[in-house]
């Protein structure tokens, strides 16, 4: 089976694997400049390197070690099956800090977002 992204999932790789970005994982202001700016930046990213990124996601993915430990998170678990369903099979594979939350389709595994474990960033 291979694995699809989403653009949610695309947009989260883009913004946790570059350090750069995690200033949007940290701020709580309403309409922040430095936000908006970054990610208009990741948009930039995203429509001028796709390919490349979708590769770094493939790539990672290859590296990646299939995680149970979440499964005994409820706070985790609770997220997800409220934003993804409880009727749903997923992986959650760990690549270094990143978590790639995989949900089974029909005929692929489909990554729907990717969360960083260093700073707790689901919620």
């Amino acid at each position: 089976m291979r694995y699809s992204f989403t653009e949610h999932a695309r947009r989260r790789f883009v913004q946790r694997s570059d350090k750069r970005f995690k200033h949007l994982d940290e701020c709580n202001l309403e309409n922040c400049p430095s936000c908006e700016r970054i990610k208009k930046e990741i948009r930039v990213r995203l429509c001028d390197n796709r390919k490349s990124v979708n590769r770094d996601m493939a790539s990672y993915l290859g590296n990646a070690k299939l995680s149970k430990a979440h499964l005994n998170d409820s706070n985790f678990m609770d997220y997800v099956y409220r934003r993804y369903g409880i009727d749903r099979k997923f992986d959650f594979m760990v690549s270094g800090h990143l978590v790639f939350v995989v949900v089974y389709g029909k005929n692929d595994k489909v990554v729907v977002t990717v969360m960083d474990l260093k700073r707790n960033s689901i919620w």
